[in-house]
């Protein structure tokens, strides 16, 4: 039941966000450069939100590609692995008729990295990436 709800919460949150007619190539924020985080770099980034609290820094951003996820998925579990990161999930679930998620989690020293993917409503896949640094 949890699984449920949170794929609809979610599903309802990412399919809300409409691809900004500002987007940008992927050039990513100074967390993921000054750290090392590979960079999947076929998209456009949308949306950049920045969040600090006594536990962590957090960035996230709104990628939106025309990638499949059988790439979107290889070039992280391939990436992350050949610089050294551990991978704590990998999960890729059928959604819908024709929908699916897919969650990544990969962890390395202090630092933490996510994606969320899902078809977006535009014919482009949309990754949602969080990379958190903990200790700050």
């Amino acid at each position: 039941m949890k699984y449920i709800l949170f794929t609809l919460l979610f599903t309802v949150s990412f399919l809300s966000c409409k691809m900004d007619p500002a987007a940008k190539k992927a050039e990513y924020p100074a967390l993921w450069t000054d750290n090392g985080v590979p960079t999947f770099m076929d998209g456009m980034i949308a949306k950049d939100t920045k969040t600090t609290d006594e536990l962590k820094t957090a960035h996230t951003v709104l990628v939106y590609t025309d990638q499949n996820f059988d790439v979107i998925q290889k070039w992280h579990l391939d990436e992350f692995k050949a610089d050294g990161w551990k991978n704590v999930k990998n999960f890729r679930k059928n959604i819908g008729q024709d929908d699916e998620i897919l969650v990544i989690v990969h962890t390395k020293s202090k630092i933490k990295h996510s994606i969320t993917a899902l078809k977006g409503v535009s014919g482009k896949q949309e990754i949602k990436t969080v990379v958190s640094k903990f200790g700050i």
